[in-house]
């Protein structure tokens, strides 16, 4: 597992085995949420089982500011626990329920800021 705290994750780039992501669902641009931008999220996770391996730091963006998930967290009524529910469930019935012991996540404050990292292991089967 690619297990790597916080505070080392926001010190590095994007690379094969890590990515960021600045939100889950909500559209930044729009200030709204946008349920499409669920899909790049699945597909890095997707890919990462498909590969080595790798870590999905959510709530950062790609120049590693942190963006924090407070409006994805407010959408699923203010509860970190229904945030890891929601993309638990997203992966189970998009990736498919048999990856989730591969798949690892938690919720780490950085800034003041919550960002969520879901740590992803090599799948021996395709993962799509």
């Amino acid at each position: 597992m690619h297990h790597r705290p916080i505070d080392v994750l926001v010190g590095l780039a994007e690379s094969a085995t890590l990515e960021f992501k600045s939100t889950l669902q909500w559209d930044v641009v729009q200030g709204k949420v946008n349920k499409n931008l669920r899909d790049s999220v699945l597909k890095t996770v997707a890919a990462f089982l498909n590969s080595a391996g790798g870590t999905l730091v959510i709530g950062m963006e790609d120049d590693r500011t942190i963006h924090g998930l407070e409006n994805d967290v407010r959408v699923t009524g203010n509860s970190l626990d229904r945030f890891e529910q929601l993309l638990a469930s997203l992966i189970s019935d998009r990736i498919g329920a048999e990856f989730s012991h591969l798949i690892k996540m938690r919720n780490e404050t950085v800034d003041g800021k919550t960002v969520w990292v879901v740590d992803v292991e090599h799948s021996l089967e395709p993962a799509f």
